[in-house]
C-alpha cells in the first residue's frame, strides 16, 4: 500500500506531494482557472462600502441628469475626435466628498476636477493659525461656555434649574445686591444700554423685573462644537448680549449651593494678584 493510500485512509494525516497536485488540479477546474475570485478577501477589501461618499454621488448623478442630461459616466475619457466632457466641483473639505472626487480621479478614470471652496478653507485656515498661536485651549474654553445652558452637569434639566433660579432674582433680589452691583456694569455693556440711565436703581429693578423673561432663559440658545463650521462664531456671537446676565444667575446658583465659599474662589479674576 502506498503512502497517498495510506493519507486518504487516515484522517489528520498530511497530505503527500501527489494528492496537492491532484487538489490543486481540481480546485483550477472548478473556478475555470480563475483563482482570484476564490481567494480570501483582504482586511481592507472586507470594509463596508462609503455609504456616505455613495449616498453623495448619487446626489450628484441625480442633478447631472435632471439638470444637463448627462451622468457621471460620461466624463470619461472620450475617444479622440470626439467631445470631452469635464466636470468641475467646488467642495468643502469633508472627506466624504473627497473620497469619491479621487475615487473617479484615480480609479474610474474620469475627467474631472475638483477645488476647495474659500470660505471652508479660510475657516479651515483661521482654526489652524490659533492653535498655532497658542490660543487653541481658548477656543475649547469658548465652546464651553457657549454650551453652558446645556449642561454639562445635569444636560437639559440644567436649563430648567437656571430658569427658575431667574425667577427666584426677579421675586426676591435688591436692586443693591453686591452680586447684582458687580455684574451691572458688564451688563449695560453686554446689552448697550445708555451708561447714564441705565446706572439708576430704576433701570436695575426693571431689568430684574424681566430677567426670567428675557431671550437668556427662554431658549438655551445656538450651540457649538468644533465639528460644526463656524457654531462658534455664531453661539458667541447669540450670547454675548446676555453673557454676564447669564453668569449673575449662575453665580447665585452657586451661591446658594456652596459652590464657592468666598468671591475670590467665584470670581479670581476680579481680584488683582
Amino acid at each position: 500500500m502506498d503512502d497517498s493510500r495510506i493519507s486518504k485512509e487516515v484522517a489528520g494525516t498530511p497530505w503527500s506531494d501527489e494528492e496537492s497536485a491532484v487538489w490543486r488540479k481540481n480546485i483550477s477546474d472548478f473556478f475555470n482557472d480563475d483563482i482570484e475570485e476564490a481567494r480570501p478577501l483582504s482586511k481592507k477589501e472586507m470594509r463596508l462600502p462609503r455609504l456616505a461618499s455613495l449616498d453623495w454621488m448619487k446626489c450628484l448623478d441625480n442633478a447631472l441628469r435632471t439638470q444637463h442630461d448627462v451622468s457621471l459616466p460620461d466624463f470619461k475619457v472620450a475617444a479622440e475626435g470626439d467631445r470631452q466632457l469635464v466636470l468641475g466641483l467646488c467642495m468643502d473639505q469633508d472627506g466624504k466628498n473627497w473620497c469619491p472626487f479621487y475615487f473617479m480621479r484615480h480609479k474610474k478614470g474620469w475627467m474631472v476636477e475638483a477645488m476647495p471652496d474659500h470660505f471652508h478653507r479660510r475657516v479651515n485656515d483661521i482654526d489652524a493659525a490659533l492653535i498655532d498661536a497658542g490660543f487653541g485651549f481658548t477656543v475649547m474654553r469658548g465652546h464651553l461656555d457657549n454650551n453652558l445652558r446645556y449642561g454639562p452637569w445635569q444636560t437639559g434639566a440644567y436649563h430648567k434649574e437656571l430658569q427658575e433660579v431667574a425667577a427666584q432674582i426677579s421675586a426676591g433680589m435688591d436692586t443693591e445686591d453686591p452680586l447684582l452691583l458687580f455684574f451691572w456694569p458688564h451688563i449695560v455693556q453686554d446689552r448697550g444700554y445708555d451708561e447714564d440711565e441705565a446706572m439708576s436703581s430704576a433701570a436695575r429693578r426693571k431689568f430684574l423685573n424681566q430677567l426670567p423673561q428675557g431671550e437668556a432663559f427662554a431658549v438655551k440658545g445656538a450651540k457649538s462644537s468644533p465639528s460644526r463650521f463656524m457654531s462658534w462664531n455664531h453661539a458667541t456671537g447669540a450670547r454675548d448680549k446676555d453673557w454676564h446676565t447669564v453668569c449673575l444667575v449662575i453665580s447665585f446658583l452657586a451661591i446658594k449651593r456652596g459652590w464657592a465659599k468666598t468671591s475670590r474662589e467665584l470670581l479670581p479674576h476680579a481680584y488683582k494678584a
